[in-house]
């Protein structure tokens, strides 16, 4: 399983390389939004389609979104791995999602808001927020500013003291709550596999 899932990271680290050399060219030359687009939906045309680049491609979308939200021109200048990466997670969906159903429309929806951020028409926060908002009430989910990875965080340097939505990005995960660094006096932990609050 590992192996695939390696497989399957590689796969949509040499697509998102792949889009960086076309996108610079393209926009470079006297082509069109338009004919960047067709390109990008190319470069997603050649993974294949099943649930596991699905699942993928909806977490770059996920991951990726307040970094293109925060950036102010096309295409980014800092951050152009994120930028990239969530092109091609909508890319991806509007390629092989059926016109009509939800996975299409997260990337026709995405693909509007790239639109914007080229034309620079001042829409472009505007039509992410509109994004954001179905992506969350049609996949039942949240995209969040800020997320952290598997890890040990002190709380007030790690991670700002709050409260925290705790949930595992696998089939499984498990989380603990000490008050020294080497998990002795735990004061609270959990096996999860749904959404604690």
């Amino acid at each position: 399983m590992k192996k695939k899932i390696q497989s399957i990271l590689l796969a949509f680290v040499i697509t998102i390389s792949m889009m960086f050399s076309t996108t610079f060219v393209v926009l470079a030359g006297e082509n069109t939004f338009d004919n960047w687009m067709l390109s990008c939906l190319d470069t997603a045309s050649g993974i294949d389609y099943n649930d596991q680049y699905l699942t993928y491609a909806l977490g770059l979308i996920k991951d990726n979104y307040y970094h293109v939200y925060n950036t102010t021109e096309f295409p980014a200048e800092d951050g152009t791995e994120e930028f990239f990466s969530f092109v091609l997670g909508i890319s991806y969906m509007y390629y092989w999602c059926d016109k009509g159903t939800v996975g299409f429309d997260i990337g026709e929806k995405g693909w509007d808001a790239i639109r914007e951020l080229y034309k620079e028409s001042g829409q472009f926060k505007a039509k992410m927020d509109e994004f954001k908002t179905y992506f969350e009430e049609n996949m039942e989910t949240k995209i969040y500013e800020t997320s952290y990875s598997s890890g040990q965080y002190k709380t007030g340097t790690d991670i700002p003291a709050g409260e925290y939505m705790i949930f595992s990005d696998g089939s499984s995960g498990y989380f603990a709550i000490s008050t020294d660094s080497n998990g002795a006096d735990i004061i609270a932990n959990e096996n999860l596999n749904i959404i604690l609050f």
